[in-house]
């Protein structure tokens, strides 16, 4: 059996988007992580106005929720490039398999 070759991962350029704004925030409302997906929602606090003899109260805005993505559909680089190299003849026939196993499913149907 032929071994796989080592491929480096994809070489990413940063390229800025001056139209981007920026989303200020204080406040990390929420980090939630399933196994799978991390989401965070920052937020922004803003004070009530205050009355004498009152207790200080205020409400927190949402400002941003950002849910990152590790590689393309929650794959590393890594991962991306190990399909990329292999992805000639084993795609091809993994893909005919495929479609075969569809149209015999399609028969069995009652």
């Amino acid at each position: 059996m032929n071994q796989p070759q080592s491929a480096a991962p994809p070489q990413y350029q940063y390229a800025d988007r001056p139209e981007v704004s920026e989303t200020f925030a204080d406040f990390v409302q929420r980090i939630q992580f399933d196994g799978q997906t991390l989401r965070l929602e920052f937020c922004v606090s803003r004070l009530d106005d205050h009355k004498p003899g009152t207790p200080v109260t205020g409400k927190r805005y949402p400002t941003c929720r950002l849910v990152p993505l590790r590689g393309r559909g929650g794959r590393s680089d890594e991962q991306d490039a190990a399909d990329h190299r292999g992805a000639g003849q084993s795609r091809r026939a993994e893909t005919g398999r495929n479609a075969n196993a569809g149209q015999r499913a399609v028969g069995r149907r009652p």
